[in-house]
């Protein structure tokens, strides 16, 4: 319940979320999305999808990476434009995402060009 959307300071797309928790989630499958809002839309409207990925979750002692670059769904395209207001979500299979601490890093790649 945590919401901490960023605006995308250029063109690019996410290309991994690396994830480590203080508790054994290795036998959860997390699924993580990712939406866009548009600057052609209202900022507090509902975000459309362009990105999604599932894989277990990691142990307390390891680090699991989450590759947003191959294996999306057909339509997505993990593309973000300049000023789209960006979300991440993430969900376990069982919804026990709240318990234990989560610490998340996001690789992005930006046309600063």
């Amino acid at each position: 319940n945590k919401f901490l959307p960023i605006i995308a300071p250029a063109a690019g797309k996410l290309l991994k979320i690396f994830l480590r928790t203080t508790v054994n989630q290795s036998s959860e499958t997390f699924t993580w999305k990712l939406y866009t809002r548009n600057t052609s839309s209202s900022t507090n409207g509902a975000a459309a999808e362009i990105g999604a990925q599932s894989g277990a979750g990691p142990t307390n002692k390891t680090m699991v990476t989450y590759d947003f670059t191959t294996g999306l769904s057909e339509g997505e395209t993990n593309a973000i434009v300049a000023g789209d207001k960006v979300q991440i979500s993430l969900e376990a299979g069982d919804g026990a995402t709240a318990n234990g601490g989560y610490f998340i890093t996001c690789l992005w790649e930006w046309d600063l060009s």
